[in-house]
């Protein structure tokens, strides 16, 4: 990730699951904070071996620190935990819409109303052809996997 295209903010390896499907990152907290309303260019690349990075594929995006407004907040305490998607949603504040619309679906597996809710969210800003793909498990990082590695 970088700051505006000028400086790495923060750069990791990630180890992925082996199971496909939506995997979410949320940054570590020894990562530096960001700046609320400073927009910062992510990408993340995909090598099928970790000596040709150069090859890999490659997502990217722009993500800009917000904080909820009073409003927002209000309305974020006032509701359950099920609807906290949609208001993010129409605040657009997408990272925590998405997040919180994640949460619900992979703590309520079963519930119809949480599988809409992703479904809506998804299809609104046409993913449709990743609505029914699976959550799996967060990959981890490199620091990560030298601690897990230093357990064993």
């Amino acid at each position: 990730m970088s700051d505006n295209d000028t400086q790495i903010v923060y750069e990791t390896i990630l180890t992925l699951p082996s199971a496909s499907g939506i995997v979410e990152f949320t940054l570590p907290a020894q990562a530096p904070a960001l700046e609320v309303g400073k927009q910062y260019h992510w990408y993340l690349t995909i090598a099928c071996s970790p000596d040709d990075f150069d090859n890999g594929m490659r997502v990217e995006g722009w993500v800009e620190r917000a904080n909820p407004d009073r409003t927002l907040t209000q309305a974020l305490k006032m509701a359950e935990p099920d609807q906290h998607s949609r208001l993010y949603a129409e605040a657009g504040i997408w990272h925590e819409a998405l997040s919180a619309v994640a949460k619900t679906r992979r703590d309520k597996p079963a519930d119809l109303n949480a599988m809409d809710n992703w479904k809506r969210l998804l299809e609104s800003v046409g993913l449709n052809t990743v609505v029914a793909q699976p959550l799996v498990a967060p990959p981890l990082t490199e620091q990560a996997v030298k601690e897990v590695s230093s357990i064993r």
